[in-house]
Order: structure tokens, then C-alpha cells, then sequence
């Protein structure tokens, strides 16, 4: 009998052993914590958009989108009602809607209704330069008839009214 309870006793211990075993080898690893690794939020970039209105009847509108990358300010010109095939100079003008004054920045002429820019400047740098237009020109030949302009007042807010 007594060596009926030693193997009872062996048997249990093995049992036990066996399953100390099995948990250790199931369970997860430790990940280790990764430093300096960890993924950064960037700040959005900022960005703002002006209403363009038709200007001289010319039933031209839409918007400008500016926003501030890492060379510069990217300016997206979306215009509507074009006319087929032309090619519409845009430009940063000084002052404001509907008669700006001086061209401050160049950007790409409008063609298909579309103009990508981007401008070497920050949006802070063109708030210091208030009051500022950007406007839309019928063409390189008739550079003085505006067919499109927005207001913008300050790197927070811009302004719509019609002209």
C-alpha cells in the first residue's frame, strides 16, 4: 500500500510539472516596449478656402484652396463655366475685390478649370501682407478684364460677397 502511494504521489507530480510546463510554453511573449519608435501625430496642415466670384458678368466662380506644406503654400484653383480651351492667367494680387492692385504672387494659369501653384510663403507671411486678392484674368491679351476674384482677410478666415 505504501508504494501505491508513492505512485499515486509520483503520478500527481508529474501531472503538476507537466502543467507548469504547458502554461510557460503557452504563454505570450513580452513584447517589449519599443522607445523612440512610436508613430507622431502631425498637425493637420492648415489650410483655408476662398470663395472666387464672377466678376463682369462672366459666370465664372469657385475656389481657392491654400495650404501650407513644407516648401510653401500650395494654392488649387477650381474655376466652373471656363470657356472651352482657353488658358485664364491667375494671380496673388495686392489689395482687394473687385479692382486689386499689384501682382504679388504668379500662380498657373487656369486651363480646364484647374491651377496648381505652390507659392514660396507660409500663410502667416501672406497674412502680413493684408489686404490681399486672388483673381482670374480673361487672358494673357486681355489681362485687365477680370472674370473671377476672392478676398482673403487673414490666415483664419476669408470673405464672400459679391461683387
Amino acid at each position: 500500500m505504501k508504494n501505491y502511494k508513492l505512485i499515486v504521489l509520483g503520478v500527481l507530480l508529474i501531472i503538476i510539472a507537466v502543467g507548469l510546463i504547458i502554461v510557460q510554453l503557452t504563454k505570450a511573449p513580452a513584447l517589449p516596449i519599443a522607445q523612440n519608435n512610436m508613430p507622431t501625430l502631425q498637425p493637420a496642415p492648415k489650410t483655408m478656402t476662398i470663395p472666387l466670384l464672377s466678376l463682369n458678368n462672366s459666370q465664372e466662380y469657385g475656389s481657392a484652396v491654400l495650404t501650407e506644406m513644407a516648401d510653401g503654400v500650395k494654392v488649387v484653383l477650381t474655376i466652373a463655366n471656363e470657356a472651352p480651351g482657353s488658358t485664364q492667367p491667375a494671380h496673388i494680387h495686392s489689395g482687394a475685390c473687385p479692382n486689386p492692385g499689384a501682382v504679388v504672387y504668379p500662380l498657373s494659369s487656369v486651363v480646364d478649370g484647374k491651377s496648381e501653384t505652390v507659392i514660396k510663403a507660409s500663410l502667416d507671411q501672406l497674412s502680413s501682407k493684408l489686404p490681399l486678392a486672388i483673381n482670374v484674368h480673361q487672358s494673357a491679351k486681355e489681362i485687365k478684364s477680370y472674370l473671377a476674384c476672392g478676398d482673403f482677410t487673414s490666415s483664419k478666415t476669408s470673405s464672400a460677397q459679391s461683387y
